[in-house]
């Protein structure tokens, strides 16, 4: 093989290991968007299910209000709360 082969093989493996290189960074870019991505949907669903969980409460704290301004007796009312499966 002579020097001129020798360079061109040489020159041909550089290019090959330079394209593995830059698919390596390239892939690396895509994982790190999908991450943040995936971590980005996850907040966001975790902040819809807090959200939810107010909602819920919300709604609970304005039953039993309105159930304890209730002008029944406090027997009646406990037996409401039960039937509602509410804290007594």
């Amino acid at each position: 093989m002579d020097a001129a082969q020798k360079d061109k093989q040489i020159r041909l493996i550089a290019n090959e290991q330079e394209r593995e290189e830059a698919e390596i960074e390239r892939q690396t870019v895509i994982t790190a968007r999908e991450e943040s991505a995936r971590l980005e949907r996850s907040k966001v669903a975790e902040q819809a299910e807090i959200a939810i969980s107010q909602e819920k409460l919300k709604t609970r704290l304005a039953l039993l209000e309105l159930i304890n301004r209730m002008p029944f007796p406090p027997p009646l009312r406990r037996k409401t709360l039960r039937k509602l499966r509410l804290p007594c």
